[in-house]
């Protein structure tokens, strides 16, 4: 759920974020957007020889029952209020500006709507109600396991001490102590994924009402988006990163705004080497989207950004201590410096436009970029091992 192209906050629609996985990074998650679970879709489609396109309405042109749109998005629309107690909407029909797939099967155009799920939401018992008096919500309990309370880190297991491990047996004890007969299954909200098998396309699940009229895109940076809103020339969330020294600011390398989608599964790194008894050459790498592509580019032109990129600089005697900076831009149409009053969001849920973040880089030191795109998985681990694997050999052989 996100902002409205046209920079509305307060519009009563959900709209989707910006993109920044692309079909793989959706797969290794097993999660996305609903532009990139589309994304996924498409790729699968084509890869089978089925001819598929992304499908988008006019604004407001999809909408589904407020009770069906709770359950989807995991959070209760209906009667929810803002800070100020104030309904939120009083509409049953919310508008939903999601995009969908069409695929050419057989003679027939058929229309799927991937992010359709159907979630089965069951409400359990608070658990704060059964936790001891003196962990009456999670702040004291976190101070008691941050302080080392023996009590807490006597219920580790072979070693880890972390609350991944740490919580869910200290919930047990209690509930056996204290509230005999109640579970942890019993304590939260469940949340399950009904899996449907269909045997006719037309049995898959629609939104409660869809417009006639859509426009078609071949993908997403097609012509064609301008029809739609000019705004979605803007769907691809981006980052650059810039690396300057602190004592001379003017002194630095940066990439300039690098698409997500594109970062992905890639060696993003930072190397440093001695080049003589005084200076250090600091290389910012990002190597080629495949091992065939050919040519080195310095992050210069947007059209070369799937083959190899390095910026350069030489640091001196003064550049001891770096700054390594990584502005992300979301692809919504506000300016960075847009007031944003929570209690006007729709549902109370917005996000900053530009988001700003650094890190220190002492001079000499190595450093590889990983980005996290929200969930990490075991494929999704695996792929990091792989890639760092590969730097620390390639760092390896060029000190050699």
């Amino acid at each position: 759920m996100e902002y409205s192209d046209s920079g509305t906050v307060a519009e009563e629609a959900i709209n989707p974020p910006g993109v920044r996985r692309g079909a793989l990074g959706t797969f290794m998650e097993k999660q996305g957007s609903p532009i990139e679970q589309c994304a996924l879709l498409v790729y699968l489609l084509r890869q089978a020889g089925v001819p598929a396109v992304y499908e988008f309405a006019p604004r407001n042109g999809i909408k589904i029952l407020d009770e069906r749109l709770s359950r989807m998005l995991k959070l209760q629309i209906h009667g929810s209020f803002n800070e100020a107690g104030k309904l939120y909407t009083t509409n049953t029909m919310i508008s939903v500006n999601y995009p969908w797939v069409a695929a050419y099967v057989g003679t027939n155009w058929v229309h799927i709507f991937p992010w359709l799920k159907d979630y089965d939401v069951s409400e359990g018992l608070d658990l704060w109600d059964f936790m001891p008096t003196n962990y009456p919500n999670a702040y004291p309990w976190v101070k008691d396991y941050i302080y080392g309370a023996t009590n807490l880190l006597s219920l580790a297991v072979d070693g880890d001490n972390t609350p991944r491990v740490i919580f869910p047996r200290f919930l047990q004890q209690t509930l056996a102590q204290n509230h005999p007969g109640v579970s942890v299954d019993d304590i939260g909200a469940r949340i399950v994924n009904r899996r449907h098998s269909y045997s006719r396309w037309q049995d898959f699940p629609t939104p409660t009402w869809v417009t006639n009229v859509s426009t078609s895109l071949e993908n997403l940076t097609a012509d064609g988006v301008t029809n739609i809103s000019p705004s979605l020339m803007n769907v691809f969330d981006t980052l650059s990163v810039e690396i300057y020294s602190v004592n001379n600011p003017l002194k630095r390398v940066q990439t300039g705004d690098l698409r997500l989608v594109d970062l992905h599964n890639r060696q993003f790194y930072i190397h440093q080497s001695l080049t003589n008894t005084t200076q250090i050459a600091l290389d910012l790498i990002l190597m080629p989207f495949r091992a065939t592509a050919t040519g080195q580019f310095a992050f210069t032109n947007d059209a070369n950004l799937l083959s190899k990129e390095v910026a350069f600089m030489t640091l001196d005697d003064f550049d001891s201590q770096l700054t390594v900076r990584f502005r992300c831009r979301r692809h919504r149409s506000l300016g960075a410096d847009y007031g944003i009053d929570p209690t006007l969001a729709f549902l109370g849920y917005s996000s900053m436009n530009v988001i700003d973040y650094e890190r220190p880089l002492p001079k000499g030191d190595q450093a590889a970029i990983c980005l996290s795109y929200g969930q990490v998985t075991r494929p999704c681990l695996i792929c990091t091992q792989r890639i760092c694997g590969r730097w620390r050999m390639r760092c390896a052989r060029t000190q050699a």
